[in-house]
């Protein structure tokens, strides 16, 4: 399962002076949703009989990163005023920080459901058919959401920043090759897992399935990681000032949204006191604003 991964300076994933901390907790709930899934994953080896736990384990681990997709999403709306018309002028906001989220909790809610009808299969309570009815659903459920976890991806990766810092370029990319690697083994986990295989070699596809599984959430482990470490470097970098970290919108986008916002510049959703208090002791000014009057050529 993979996250949004952006640099963008358009993004509020909190309100206030908890902006930074709830990114980082998005992030931190994102490796410990990974961590679920590779637990829950190890507990379906052969060795292990208690399968069923394992499920659990994966199962919350689902619902924890299609929480922190919507969280993702929310915060990159937010961080426009929700005023999507502004993004007319730059198509990779849309593509990126709109599209990956909202791809990618569509996946996770597919492999939610699918690791959903194995549970109830596990359970026992249906009849034979019935089983076999929800399991091969459900396991058509765990190829599909993996497929959109691919599309998300390669999304991700395929960005392009002009302004963002090269060092938080770098964090990015190591964790987008990570998702890339991670979402190809589970995609191929799930398709050699399928019970369509000759009796001969079921048994050991299905084995070599729960590796691939185990060694994709593996990666996804450690590109949570890498992006804890990217989203420090990107929150020290923006405060040291305007142009130090992230991207800014494109094609007049940002000067547009700094006039809508008017002269505090701040997004509609910011209400803190200390904000309140900035504004009207005079230091209310925007950091999109300081650019844009000092330096505009920067926003190109």
């Amino acid at each position: 399962m993979v996250k949004l991964v952006s640099s963008r300076t358009a993004r509020l994933y909190a309100p206030g002076g908890y902006r930074e901390l709830l990114e980082g907790i998005n992030g931190f709930i994102y490796v410990l949703g990974a961590v679920l899934i590779l637990a829950g994953l190890i507990f379906q080896l052969p060795s292990h009989e208690n399968s069923k736990l394992g499920l659990i384990l994966a199962l919350t681990g689902s619902i924890l990163i299609l929480l922190v997709n919507l969280h993702d999403l929310y915060a990159h709306l937010a961080g426009v005023d929700f005023k999507l018309e502004l993004l007319k002028v730059d198509p990779q906001y849309i593509l990126v920080e709109i599209a990956v989220p909202v791809v990618t909790a569509l996946g996770s809610f597919l492999v939610f459901l699918g690791l959903l009808f194995l549970l109830l299969t596990a359970k026992g309570r249906y009849s034979h058919h019935t089983r076999n009815s929800l399991a091969v659903h459900g396991l058509r459920m765990l190829i599909a959401g993996p497929a959109l976890w691919l599309l998300a991806s390669i999304h991700n990766i395929f960005q392009l920043y002009e302004r963002a810092s090269l060092g938080v370029q770098a964090y990015e990319r190591g964790v987008t090759v990570c998702f890339v690697i991670a979402s190809t083994l589970l995609l191929c986990g799930g398709v050699i897992g399928l019970p369509y295989w000759p009796k001969t070699v079921e048994r050991r596809l299905q084995s070599n399935a729960t590796w691939f599984a185990i060694l994709g959430a593996a990666l996804l482990v450690l590109g949570g990681i890498v992006n804890l470490m990217r989203i420090s470097t990107l929150q020290r970098l923006e405060r040291e000032g305007p142009g130090h970290g992230g991207e800014f919108l494109r094609g007049g986008a940002q000067e547009s949204l700094n006039r809508m916002r008017g002269e505090s510049g701040e997004p509609f959703l910011e209400g803190s006191a200390k904000h309140r208090e900035d504004v009207e002791g005079g230091e209310g000014r925007s950091l999109y604003k300081d650019v844009v009057a000092g330096s505009p050529e920067r926003l190109y």
